[in-house]
């Protein structure tokens, strides 16, 4: 392979791997928000509003 395909390639792996990372955090703040709900159910508003927000500003 020459210089140029491997740098498109390396290009491809770098933008793979930082998307990777927010989206597994996003599924985490709300897989935690959705289990502090079935928890305490009335709490729903004190966490879903902040929880939109947090996923909202991530991306």
């Amino acid at each position: 392979m020459e210089g140029l395909e491997l740098s498109t390639i390396a290009k491809a792996v770098v933008m793979a791997v930082g998307a990777i990372g927010p989206a597994v955090a996003i599924g985490m703040i709300g897989s935690k928000a959705m289990e502090s709900i079935g928890r305490n159910p009335e709490a729903a508003g004190k966490i879903l509003v902040p929880m939109l927000l947090a996923c909202a500003l991530k991306i």
